[in-house]
């Protein structure tokens, strides 16, 4: 029997061939390993948290698929975290489910390779 590999999204078994799946990756640092997920929101930016970049990470590539294989035609052109963000003031601010505010930071890629099988996450309906 060919049972599909599935991911899991907060808790959720996801099936690898679904759009969510499709819309997730993985960054990854210079020696290939992953530090962070990011969402897919179009043809040329991904969004994750600060928290991320905190202490000075920088995504060098862009992961895929269950195993975030590196996808090394997919470049980093640059990442940028919310200025108001930080882990180290004395009393972050947090939301009310404990997260700091500001929690988010955008990478630009080059267009993404259509052989990654990339889809923007769906926007929420009105």
């Amino acid at each position: 029997m060919n049972v599909p590999q599935k991911n899991w999204v907060r808790g959720i078994a996801v099936n690898q061939s679904s759009d969510l799946a499709k819309s997730t990756v993985a960054l990854l640092d210079q020696n290939g390993s992953p530090f962070c997920t990011a969402t897919v929101i179009g043809t040329s930016h991904l969004v994750s948290a600060a928290h991320c970049f905190d202490g000075g990470a920088r995504v060098s590539m862009i992961g895929v698929g269950r195993n975030a294989t590196p996808n090394r035609s997919i470049k980093v052109l640059g990442q940028i975290a919310h200025s108001r963000f930080s882990m180290k003031s004395p009393e972050p601010r947090l939301n009310s489910d404990g997260n700091p505010h500001f929690d988010i930071a955008v990478v630009a890629i080059s267009s993404s390779d259509p052989s990654a099988n990339l889809v923007p996450v769906s926007r929420p309906s009105r």
